[in-house]
């Protein structure tokens, strides 16, 4: 019988301390929470509370992976390739590489190409590689990334 009793006044305290106030919130267009306010049911006046937003960090990123070119001074040929690959640049980007690699079409690394950029050239060989489509991906220094695709025969 106490339980109960107990379980009455349990149940008689909760519903009163929800009526007693309430807190409601405002959003603007994009869903982003801008106002809290808690009010309180009897005559006493409402109060705003803060939000304190976490500071926003913007990192500039420089241009996403590319698709390269004729014009950007890279050539990437024969494709589709049979026995050897050959990436040619020119001088203007021959400072900005940093790697060079190839992958399968599942994006496993398959090999990581050594080159220098004094040569303006690399070869790879295809010759032992299955038929399939994998990719090339060139690093540079000023944050992006080329990537090509290549059909081996």
């Amino acid at each position: 019988m106490k339980y109960f009793f107990f379980f009455l006044f349990c149940l008689l305290i909760g519903i009163i301390s929800l009526t007693a106030q309430s807190l409601h919130f405002g959003y603007d267009i994009s869903g982003n929470q801008e106002l809290r306010i808690l009010q309180y049911d009897d005559d006493s006046q409402s109060i705003p509370l803060p939000l304190n937003p976490e500071p926003v960090i913007i990192i500039p990123v420089p241009d996403g992976p590319i698709m390269y070119t004729a014009t950007n001074g890279l050539e990437i040929y024969p494709n589709p390739v049979e026995t050897e690959l050959i990436i040619k640049w020119d001088t203007q980007i021959a400072n900005l590489l940093v790697k060079i690699e190839l992958s399968a079409y599942n994006a496993k690394l398959i090999e990581e190409v050594k080159f220098r950029a004094s040569d303006q050239k690399a070869v790879l060989s295809m010759s032992q590689r299955p038929s399939g489509v994998y990719y090339v991906k060139i690093y540079c220094s000023d944050g992006r990334i080329i990537n090509h695709s290549i059909i081996k025969k």
